[in-house]
């Protein structure tokens, strides 16, 4: 919600989704309207509705079946011009530290498992990863 508030005040025409109902009532009152309850698989938007959409932190949430479609929805509501960013890992020891941190990743995997998931839904957007060593 921070960063929808800071992209107003840059004149962008921001809009956001959580998929917690509590979260988007209690949003900063600039953002009222702007925030929408919704799972990264499922929004609600038209196609092509956005010049870009961002996913920081959010596709790894689901299982992979769920993170595919919500890759897929990514495309289709920023036509390709999209960033997401989701966890992952480099070695065997990276993912020990990995799996006895992280809570809420349903879904990770070296960097080419992610890639090559980008490649089976068509992902075209540009991507990073989220390594704790």
């Amino acid at each position: 919600v921070s960063q929808s508030r800071y992209l107003i005040d840059l004149g962008i025409d921001a809009y956001g989704a959580d998929i917690s109902e509590y979260a988007v009532t209690n949003c900063h009152p600039d953002v009222i309207g702007r925030m929408h309850v919704a799972s990264a698989d499922h929004l609600c938007f038209p196609d092509q509705s956005f010049a870009a959409v961002l996913a920081i932190d959010v596709i790894h949430n689901l299982p992979r079946h769920r993170a595919a479609v919500a890759l897929r929805e990514v495309q289709r509501l920023s036509n390709g011009r999209a960033y997401v960013r989701v966890d992952s890992y480099r070695t065997p020891e990276e993912k020990r530290v990995f799996e006895g941190w992280v809570l809420t990743a349903e879904f990770h995997g070296y960097p080419q498992d992610w890639l090559n998931l980008f490649n089976e839904v068509g992902y075209e957007g540009d991507y990073s990863w989220t390594i704790i060593q």
